[in-house]
């Protein structure tokens, strides 16, 4: 049987999937801070077998493969913004905490019930993007360059969702990865858009390009493969929230629980931010070496870098 492309299309559109329900979660995968245009810091993407909870609400989420939205049909409409928590127990992506409002809609379900078309509210308002940061264990095409380790406090004790802003380069601009350590203290920066630096010598004017250089030629091609990138601040979550996460982390009694919403999406420096500076640290390479004040990476490669807290 053959089905119109734009047929298909439709049936499958977010419009549709959010026509009868509560609240839809789109996800995607944030990949930095982009270029100055703002390009290359997300990737609309579907990420299934997240566990996705409303506080206080039985109700779980309905996974839609065909656009990666996962759909709540049957949330109530509050007076106040509802509580989400989302984790990966696969390790994939970073938890994650928000809070939205859950749009009414009795009298469009009403509305649908007895064959009558509906109007309803817009359909950025019934869908939320849900940005998930990558983890450890987040799949990656190819030969992405990246940094990873631990984050440990100056007692020797690792730091949960501590803040890393890593400087990176995309499209020739100078950029940053924002990189958060994990519940266990281990960060993880997949950094996409560095590059090779390639030095092509001048055309000289031979014929062939593939000749040996004459003796006045500068010589071939270079291309550097591995730069120093700083680390350019370090946020720790406020002590008593950072107590608590602990605390919960060794009862596993819910440590989402102990987060504040919004917490991987704030300006650390920004009035009732749940975060504050920590001004001074030592990067550890691995294989063990000296401290250094910079990382060192390597075009295609994982690299380990261990940050101490001093």
């Amino acid at each position: 049987m053959n089905v119109d492309p734009l047929v298909f299309a439709a049936q499958h559109s977010p419009d549709r999937s959010v026509s009868l329900g509560a609240l839809g979660l789109q996800t995607a995968r944030y990949t930095g801070e982009g270029d100055a245009t703002g390009a290359g810091a997300q990737v609309v993407m579907g990420i299934p077998d997240l566990s996705i909870t409303v506080r206080d609400q039985d109700e779980r989420p309905l996974y839609h493969a065909s656009n990666g939205i996962y759909g709540f049909l049957r949330l109530p409409h509050a007076a106040n913004p509802q509580r989400l928590e989302i984790h990966d127990a696969a390790g994939r992506y970073l938890p994650k905490v928000l809070e939205h409002d859950v749009p009414d809609r009795d009298d469009e379900r009403a509305r649908l019930e007895q064959g009558q078309p509906i109007g309803g509210p817009a359909v950025d308002t019934i869908i939320k993007r849900l940005l998930m940061r990558p983890a450890l264990s987040v799949p990656l095409e190819g030969a992405v360059t990246a940094l990873w380790g631990r984050v440990v406090g100056s007692d020797g004790l690792p730091i949960p969702l501590a803040r890393l802003r890593i400087a990176t380069r995309v499209n020739g601009d100078d950029t940053a990865f924002i990189a958060f350590s994990n519940l266990h203290g281990d960060y993880f920066a997949p950094l996409c858009g560095e590059r090779a630096d390639y030095d092509l010598p001048e055309d000289d004017g031979d014929d062939d390009p593939l000749a040996p250089p004459d003796d006045g030629d500068a010589g071939g091609a270079s291309i550097q493969t591995s730069f120093t990138r700083a680390l350019q601040a370090v946020h720790l979550l406020d002590a008593a929230v950072l107590d608590e996460l602990r605390h919960r982390l060794a009862h596993d009694t819910e440590p989402l629980r102990a987060l504040p919403p919004g917490f991987d999406e704030v300006d650390p420096a920004a009035p009732g931010s749940p975060f504050t500076a920590h001004g001074s640290f030592e990067l550890h390479p691995h294989p063990p070496g000296p401290p250094a004040d910079e990382f060192t990476i390597h075009i295609g490669q994982r690299v380990r870098w261990d940050v101490h807290l001093t």
